[in-house]
């Protein structure tokens, strides 16, 4: 019976050995993205565990990678007929939306929304910000400043989003700095290009503790 009870430990601490760490499994599932495998990217997030910062990074790339993935490719988007058994290669566009003034005034309001989110942060670790926005998420929810927002614009769509990857509609943090006190807030309009404030220039929001 020890025998057995020995074996079975072993087996069980060479599978968990074995096993990615969630951080690992992430990163894979982001490659998959890049590569414009989102089925597969979201079935790799969709087994983390719930209690990882993995997992709440996820919560807030999956969002984009699903509305891509269910958003049909045509054949202008990639530039050539695309062959039915071929991969997708390149990320899917996302089709613009029209520019209300209004509603992308609203966009400006969720940029400052996670400017007053990162600020909390910044007063609770003494000066220094997330590097990620899955980490201000983590630490606003605990908290009590967490601050649900909506696209403005397309409710289909995430309202944050990657820097990397803009959406109509949408804010992005982009940590800087490796002395984790300055970031940018990016928006975008409703053909997914930078906002602009009242002197024409790209509205950025500059944080810096």
């Amino acid at each position: 019976m020890k025998r057995l009870l020995l074996g079975m430990t072993l087996s069980f601490c060479v599978l968990t050995a074995c096993a990615p760490s969630p951080d690992k499994q992430l990163e894979t599932a982001k490659a998959a993205a890049t590569a414009g495998d989102y089925r597969q990217a979201l079935s790799i997030v969709d087994g983390l565990p719930s209690d990882s910062a993995a997992y709440a990074e996820a919560q807030v790339l999956a969002p984009d990678w699903r509305h891509r993935l269910e958003t049909p490719v045509r054949p202008s988007d990639v530039g050539a007929t695309p062959v039915p058994s071929s991969p997708v290669v390149a990320p899917t566009p996302i089709s613009a939306v029209p520019t209300d003034p209004a509603k992308v005034a609203k966009v400006v309001e969720n940029a400052r929304e996670v400017q007053a989110m990162l600020e909390s942060y910044g007063l609770d670790f003494n000066g220094k910000y997330p590097t990620n926005f899955a980490g201000l998420a983590v630490e606003a929810k605990k908290n009590k400043y967490w601050k649900e927002l909506k696209n403005p614009l397309n409710p289909t769509l995430p309202a944050i989003t990657d820097h990397r990857h803009p959406l109509p509609g949408a804010v992005a943090y982009e940590f800087l700095g490796a002395d984790k006190a300055k970031y940018h807030i990016h928006s975008w309009d409703g053909q997914s290009k930078p906002v602009l404030g009242k002197d024409g220039k790209v509205f950025l929001v500059d944080g810096i503790y």
